[in-house]
């Protein structure tokens, strides 16, 4: 090391941070791990988890059939199309199936494949990381154990996503880590709230505390994303996307029936094209299951009931247009909560708002000559595409409608490309909204301009 360090002082300098970074991740890993082991007996003696993992039985109750197995061996063969955005479908079925087979074969050991993965999104890699995270936590707690092993994408840039974001970082597994160098490039965020650890350190409903401090670590982490491309949330924009979040995770809580949500993120600048993704999602009752258990003679159930009548009476609702379908829609328009009793009321304007965020951010960038971010809500068995076509419209009386056809009224059926069943009765069970946009490098220099000018979120 000492004949390196004479004749190479830039590697000599790079092996040696790497290995105290190295010898920080082993640390972290076992303080951890000691933490875990800790906990899980808590929540075991408790009695808070139970005898298995709620998740795993909600998703396991949706697969068809499970896995195929050779003896206690699994194989995970990772979908070609690993995406919430593009594929939900496939990623959902492949999630349940594993979830479906853990719950009813002997598992000794796993293989998870990603030889095949051609394309994969965050949302898809959160739900499947949320699947390990319940089994890893359900044979802790059984006092069992589960061997992990894989192999990456041959993708240069589809391996440093697996090990960034992926399973790796789920397992806790240090030595398939990114470099150093690689890691530096790469921004991450994630803040979770387990059902297990709520119900043994049960919150009172009116304190935000947690949900505040997850929103401001996300807000945070968005404007790092932002500064990226040299643009930065103002004060207001950073209060108003605080407020947002903390609504959404606060429906997530309120109306979904388990307390149980995640919100993850990051910004990769390693890549040709550098890109920044968010997503938060929950597992629970769908919207449109919260929407359809109202009381008859409530005041929501009173808004929505004039749509699902007049929609069933022109005889419109079809496999491709369903109730379920409709109310997930008009659950996304401004003041429609399920926890409102009054006109005065103002639940319900979370998702309305995080809506109305994206369309600024993506006018902003629209004015700069950046690609449009692509946006998506996945409930139940429906699924949402935001492009910029179709827009939450303010009327005249303060109300905000987002109705994806040509005359923006909910009266009316949607454009079948953005309101869409998920095929063959798939549905999570839950809620899940992603964010995906391209980061421009080439404009660093534009900052001042931009903020002086079109800063991002201004009301």
């Amino acid at each position: 090391m000492q004949f390196v360090a004479k004749i190479n002082v830039d590697l000599f300098l790079t092996r040696k941070r790497e290995r105290k970074a190295e010898k920080k991740r082993r640390q972290l890993k076992l303080r951890r791990s000691s933490r875990a082991r800790a906990q899980f007996f808590r929540f075991a003696k408790s009695g808070v988890f139970g005898t298995s993992s709620v998740i795993v039985g909600m998703l396991s109750q949706l697969a068809k059939s499970g896995l195929p197995m050779s003896q206690t061996s699994l194989s995970l063969h990772i979908p070609k199309n690993f995406s919430m955005l593009n594929s939900p479908e496939d990623a959902i079925e492949f999630v349940s199936e594993f979830a479906f087979t853990f719950q009813n074969r002997s598992i000794s050991d796993v293989f998870v494949d990603f030889a095949d993965v051609k394309k994969q999104d965050l949302g898809a890699h959160a739900l499947l990381d949320k699947l390990v995270d319940e089994i890893v936590a359900q044979t802790a707690f059984r006092g069992t154990r589960m061997g992990w092993k894989g192999n990456f994408p041959n993708d240069p840039s589809q391996m440093r996503f697996v090990k960034a974001m992926g399973i790796i970082r789920q397992l806790g597994l240090t030595h398939r880590y990114l470099e150093v160098t690689d890691a530096n490039k790469i921004h991450l965020f994630e803040r979770r709230c387990r059902h297990y650890v709520r119900n043994i350190r049960p919150i009172n409903p009116d304190d935000k505390s947690q949900q505040a401090n997850a929103a401001e670590r996300f807000v945070n982490h968005v404007d790092r994303c932002l500064a990226k491309e040299g643009r930065k949330l103002t004060l207001e924009g950073r209060s108003q996307l605080c407020s947002y979040v903390v609504e959404v995770i606060d429906n997530a809580e309120n109306h979904a029936g388990l307390v149980d949500w995640t919100i993850q993120g990051y910004v990769d600048m390693a890549m040709d094209q550098p890109e920044c993704e968010i997503v938060i999602f929950n597992f629970g009752k769908s919207i449109s299951t919260t929407l359809e258990e109202l009381a008859e003679g409530s005041y929501t159930r009173a808004q929505i009931q004039t749509y699902l009548d007049l929609h069933e009476k022109n005889g419109w609702l079809s496999p491709k247009w369903r109730r379920e379908d409709l109310l997930t829609l008009i659950a996304l328009q401004g003041a429609v909560s399920s926890k409102n009793s009054a006109e005065e009321h103002t639940r319900g304007q979370g998702t309305a708002d995080l809506i109305e965020f994206f369309q600024q951010m993506n006018d902003e960038r629209k004015f700069i000559g950046i690609h449009p971010a692509s946006m998506y809500i996945v409930s139940g068995g429906t699924r949402i595409l935001f492009d910029s076509k179709y827009r939450l419209v303010r009327g005249e009386d303060g109300s905000r409608v987002i109705a994806f056809n040509e005359s923006n009224d909910l009266k009316k059926p949607p454009d079948s490309a953005c309101v869409i069943p998920l095929r063959g009765g798939c549905r999570l069970p839950g809620t899940m909204i992603g964010i995906k946009f391209a980061v421009q490098p080439s404009i660093l220099q534009q900052t001042e301009h931009i903020e002086k000018n079109h800063e991002l979120a201004k009301s």
